[in-house]
């Protein structure tokens, strides 16, 4: 009987070492498919996140849809202009957590953008020719 117990002690601490080897594999991969992206990572050209524009400096060619997406915690708007003042081009309106704004780059050269909320979110956007 002792032969027995000591037998399946064995197994299960074999058991047991081996489903801490896979698991230690798992955690260091990452756990997921590195080429699918992370599923809690937004889509969108920039990103609004910690008060700020992510990036605050892109680059488009004439034609090209613009994407933000607010995944801030607090309300945000993407304006054209410069430290929270308007001038009269696009703006986004009030963008909660979740909301996306899209822009088409319909002139070429530089494009400064704000948030009218955050007054030190500043971006620029260079639009290239076609």
């Amino acid at each position: 009987m002792d032969r027995t117990r000591h037998a399946r002690l064995g197994m299960l601490l074999g058991a047991t070492a081996a489903l801490a080897l896979l698991l230690a594999a798992c955690s260091s991969s990452g756990g997921g498919d590195s080429a699918s992206g992370d599923a809690d990572t937004p889509e969108g050209d920039v990103v609004m996140v910690d008060i700020a524009f992510d990036p605050d400096e892109i680059t488009v060619t004439l034609g090209d849809e613009v994407v933000w997406v607010n995944d801030d915690t607090v309300q945000h708007t993407a304006t054209r202009g410069v430290d929270g003042a308007s001038d009269d081009g696009f703006d986004s309106g009030t963008m909660s957590q979740g909301d996306t704004f899209s822009w088409t780059a319909d002139q070429e050269g530089e494009v400064a953008y704000t948030c009218t909320i955050h007054p030190q979110m500043n971006g620029t956007i260079t639009v290239e020719p076609a």
